[in-house]
């Protein structure tokens, strides 16, 4: 996901921080990745990005909570790649429901989830 390492480079340094803060200190989705909040201080934000890079099958309503307050960042194939504030990057293809994703915050989950 290109867009989304190049993207990652211009969230001011302020927002970088909350999303520092979150994945230090916020509720992780498993004890099992413990060690993964170190990632953030680890990698650059274009590695992190990949590095946290997973792929779902996910129907349309999950997808329609993410889209909210989220913005179009570019396109991979013709299908959107989107960027949630809270710290989510995502294309999704509605036809077969798979899921690319990224959360800057893993192993917590992404700011207000």
């Amino acid at each position: 996901m290109n867009i989304s390492q190049q993207h990652v480079l211009t969230i001011n340094d302020v927002i970088w921080e909350c999303f520092v803060h979150q994945t230090k200190n916020g509720q992780i989705v498993d004890a099992l990745f413990e060690a993964c909040r170190s990632n953030i201080d680890k990698y650059s934000r274009a590695e992190l990005v990949n590095i946290n890079l997973i792929d779902t099958f996910q129907p349309n309503s999950y997808v329609k909570q993410l889209l909210r307050g989220a913005e179009k960042i570019g396109d991979i194939d013709g299908r959107s790649v989107w960027f949630n504030p809270h710290g989510y990057y995502f294309c999704w293809d509605k036809e077969t429901e798979y899921l690319l994703e990224s959360w800057l915050t893993f192993p917590a989950y992404p700011i207000h989830w």
